[in-house]
């Protein structure tokens, strides 16, 4: 299974970083890695509102 993911993702990347691309002016990996960036910010971002809220439903919501 990942293999198939794997393959698509190496094409894209090998055709993002041809010669052709980078002629056409800014390369594409620093766009790439900005989107990686972004999505490991929106990760972080995630987990941190799900354990915060988690921690203040478990120490402020009274047991029955």
């Amino acid at each position: 299974m990942l293999l198939k993911l794997y393959v698509p993702v190496a094409e894209r990347v090998r055709a993002l970083t041809s010669k052709a691309q980078r002629d056409r002016g800014e390369g594409p990996v620093p766009f790439v890695i900005l989107v990686a960036v972004i999505a490991v910010g929106a990760v972080a971002i995630g987990t941190l509102i799900i354990n915060i809220s988690t921690g203040w439903l478990n120490t402020h919501v009274p047991k029955p």
